[in-house]
């Protein structure tokens, strides 16, 4: 199964190797897709959160995706993920661990880069989101 890249960045080689690919295996162009998770800082707020979440999910509803790794501007990722769970698509987050490693630099200095490693996903359990949305609504008696 193929796991769409719906971030900014270009897919890690694990990662590719995982399954991730790019938005044009599914026929979507890269550019839309950036397009759409990136917000001047004026247009940060609910509705056009919503709206972004809304046209994203409507992409990968057009053309065929299931599952998608997600990650970018955190006050998107949940109307995001409870849109695609909305519509059964699978929400992905890779976890990675940062390493840091020394480089030996040709003058005999050291550069110090840290390294991300992909160690796999977190796949939300969305069931959570029917009762979320009926407390919010009124419906549901929210613990104290």
């Amino acid at each position: 199964m193929s796991i769409l890249n719906l971030t900014q960045h270009a897919a890690s080689p694990a990662q590719v190797a995982a399954g991730v690919v790019e938005p044009e295996h599914f026929g979507i162009e890269k550019a839309t897709v950036q397009a759409l998770l990136t917000f001047p800082a004026k247009d940060i707020h609910g509705l056009r959160l919503k709206d972004a979440a809304v046209r994203l999910v409507k992409l990968m509803r057009d053309n065929g995706v299931t599952e998608a790794m997600i990650g970018g501007l955190p006050a998107l990722m949940l109307p995001l993920q409870a849109e695609m769970s909305f519509w059964a698509i699978q929400p992905n987050f890779a976890i990675s661990e940062r390493v840091s490693e020394d480089k030996v630099m040709p003058d005999g200095s050291t550069r110090k880069v840290a390294v991300f490693r992909h160690l796999g996903w977190h796949k939300p359990d969305n069931s959570w989101f029917a009762d979320y949305c009926e407390a919010a609504n009124g419906r549901l008696e929210i613990p104290a």
